[in-house]
């Protein structure tokens, strides 16, 4: 436990900069987008998890990648992080989606990017986890 409890500390320092972040820009309500003729409203939830999502990810994969993903706290960090990623990633493709039936479009290319960023995620997450299993058997 005392190994974790920087990372542990690092993460709860995210969620309480996400929801500070969203609390100014959101001011207590949703965070309105509009692209082209759709008017999207994301509600203060998702707007923590955006930010908390991304940062997640970006500084667990720095703190796994200088350990060599040896630490079990960052890499429970960075399963967090990946999760709140592809969350986001699959709600990237469906506002695609929605967006390209709205217009009839037929270009296909993006959503076969886009699924494949998030099987590039789910495949980092399977890997990460047999890790931290070794990681956990091997410290406990």
């Amino acid at each position: 436990m005392k190994r974790s409890l920087p990372d542990i500390i690092i993460f709860v320092v995210i969620v309480i900069f996400g929801v500070i972040i969203s609390r100014i820009s959101a001011h207590n309500h949703g965070v309105d987008i509009q692209l082209h003729d759709t008017y999207y409203v994301l509600s203060t939830l998702s707007a923590i998890v955006l930010v908390v999502g991304v940062l997640t990810f970006i500084v667990f994969s720095i703190k796994g990648g200088i350990e060599r993903f040896k630490s079990l706290g960052s890499n429970m960090g960075l399963l967090v992080g990946l999760v709140l990623v592809s969350i986001i990633t699959y709600y990237i493709i469906e506002i695609k989606a929605s967006l390209q039936n709205q217009a009839e479009i037929s270009d296909s290319s993006n959503f076969q990017l886009m699924w494949g960023i998030l099987l590039l995620w789910i495949l980092a997450f399977i890997l990460l986890s047999f890790r931290t299993l070794k990681v956990w058997k091997k410290a406990y």
